[in-house]
């Protein structure tokens, strides 16, 4: 329905207004979110650029936060950084430190600083911005990265802890937080695979799996590394039970 609204806002809107250019950037994160990864990267940039044009600070900003997630995905984090970056300084000029957009651009770099192992960083940035979300459901997919990161790091009990809240947050929730939740189950999963819990890993991985599904992403890269791990679960544990 988004996709079919946008073309009648464009005929109203010429492309540097700045309700086009918020419509453009929802539509690219919605793509993002999908899987379709080189449209949204097209959009995206394409509104990067208007926006610098038309000196639309907070689309712009947008707009790198946006870009900045995708590149994330993709595990570009020397094209990620600077954008994320940017949003940051951007959102908190404009916002101020505890916005929630500037706390979202936050926790963007702390993910993005756990791809590059500089992981205390990671960590206080990711705590930094869950403090600042605190009242908002947007923390618990920074939640999901900060257990991740402390699975990493060896802390397993805190990290299981992590990853359970935000289950539990998600099924009482208001709003739908199936992505965190699905990143959650899949990380769940990685933990008891770790740490021998065979059962409960393959519980987690197909949770995990079928939330994505879902989520209408069959086509998502995540969905079928995660399906394509779960495989080779399957077969370890088959060995293992010999």
């Amino acid at each position: 329905m988004f996709r079919q609204c946008l073309p009648y806002w464009q005929d109203a809107y010429p492309q540097s207004n700045s309700n086009i250019m918020a419509a453009r950037n929802e539509l690219g994160f919605l793509l993002t979110a999908l899987g379709q990864l080189d449209k949204a990267e097209t959009l995206l940039q394409d509104n990067y650029r208007i926006g610098l044009a038309a000196s639309d600070r907070l689309q712009t900003a947008t707009s790198a936060l946006y870009l900045g997630i995708l590149h994330r995905s993709r595990r570009h984090s020397a094209r990620a950084l600077p954008l994320l970056r940017l949003a940051h300084r951007w959102f908190e000029e404009s916002y101020g430190t505890s916005h929630p957009s500037t706390a979202t651009a936050l926790g963007e770099i702390g993910i993005v600083l756990a791809l590059e192992q500089q992981y205390a960083l990671s960590e206080k940035t990711l705590r930094q911005a869950i403090a600042s979300l605190e009242k908002t459901h947007s923390r618990v997919t920074y939640e999901v990265y900060l257990s991740a990161l402390l699975m990493k790091r060896g802390a397993h009990r805190e990290a299981e802890e992590g990853f359970v809240r935000v289950l539990e947050t998600a099924k009482y929730a208001s709003v739908d937080l199936q992505p965190a939740e699905a990143l959650a189950s899949y990380y769940l999963a990685c933990l008891y695979r770790l740490t021998n819990r065979t059962a409960d890993a393959d519980a987690h991985y197909r949770r995990a799996i079928n939330t994505y599904r879902s989520l209408a992403r069959s086509q998502h890269p995540d969905l079928a590394a995660i399906a394509a791990e779960y495989n080779d679960f399957l077969n370890d544990s088959r060995i293992v039970r010999r």
